[in-house]
């Protein structure tokens, strides 16, 4: 194993500018780490769920709200006595 890094060593010195190496040693050091992708793809994902719960949640009590709501007449079918259309249309 030692004779192949020593020749990977004389291949890199001969062939490849240190400055390339240290171009790609910076952009390397800049890029994410697979654990940086690894929580945006989970913070992404909590949202995703609680988004998705939200929207199920309030859809649901609204429905359910709606479907146990006692029916009332409106104001047209039966006004209260103070309104003057009750004077007008009478009991």
């Amino acid at each position: 194993m030692a004779d192949v890094d020593a020749w990977l060593a004389k291949i890199v010195e001969r062939h490849v500018d240190p400055a390339t190496f240290d171009a790609i040693d910076r952009r390397i050091a800049a890029e994410a780490t697979p654990q940086t992708f690894a929580r945006r793809r989970e913070a992404r994902h909590a949202m995703w769920c609680a988004g998705i719960a939200a929207v199920l949640g309030f859809t649901v009590t609204g429905s359910s709200a709606i479907a146990l709501a006692k029916p009332r007449p409106t104001w047209v079918a039966s006004p209260s006595a103070e309104s003057p259309y009750s004077l007008l249309v009478g009991r």
